[in-house]
């Protein structure tokens, strides 16, 4: 479930990249940039905060 939710986030954040360069919009860019990288470390994110519950 987790890598199907990253790969649409990574996905859409590449169309907002492309489509936010095409049209000189900054904005969309940054949005964009933030939703490639939260959804490219999604996983280890996601792995991270269950060993650290775990630890305790």
């Amino acid at each position: 479930m987790q890598n199907k939710i990253s790969f649409v986030l990574e996905s859409l954040g590449l169309i907002g990249l492309i489509y936010g360069y095409t049209k000189k919009n900054r904005n969309i860019m940054l949005i964009s940039a933030l939703v490639l990288w939260f959804g490219g470390s999604l996983n280890d994110f996601v792995k991270g905060f269950i060993d650290g519950m775990h630890a305790h």
